[in-house]
């Protein structure tokens, strides 16, 4: 009975790792994003078009996101998800013009649902009183990272 306990608390603190990586990540890419599209003479209605692009892809695609991964697991939805955000932030570093940027937005929103996918994997078969200490450590680490990041 304690392996499983013993792996669990693991895989846990592998996700709370992650997570922090994650956001430390997002801390880099979020805030050097206006003067990058200042430098492609975008202005601030393109910054606005960029930012919220990417919040509607990602209201749509959550839902969808969250049924794959009851579908196929936790890890292989949250893999993909990482393989998809990580080719869009490439597209977005390699990109020579505006277009490019805000097409680079469309895979990072898609995929970027990382976190969302953590917190259930961090609560899956949690007892219903630990669960919400498990996201509040969850969210300390992915908070964490962003502080730091910058």
């Amino acid at each position: 009975m304690a392996a499983p306990s013993s792996s669990r608390w693991m895989a846990a603190r592998v996700l709370y790792v992650v997570s922090f990586l994650d956001m430390l990540g997002v801390s880099m890419i979020i805030p050097s994003l206006p003067q990058y599209v200042k430098s492609m003479d975008g202005g601030a209605v393109v910054f606005g078009l960029l930012m919220s692009i990417y919040g509607f892809i990602q209201f749509f695609a959550a839902p969808i996101v969250g049924s794959l991964s009851d579908h196929y697991g936790r890890k292989r939805v949250l893999l993909a998800c990482f393989v998809g955000s990580s080719a869009g932030y490439l597209l977005l570093g390699l990109s020579w013009n505006i277009y490019i940027v805000l097409l680079s937005r469309i895979p990072s929103a898609l995929f970027k649902h990382t976190l969302d996918i953590i917190k259930v994997a961090v609560t899956d078969g949690e007892e219903a009183d630990k669960r919400s200490a498990s996201i509040g450590r969850l969210n300390a680490a992915a908070n964490a990272g962003f502080i730091i990041g910058p």
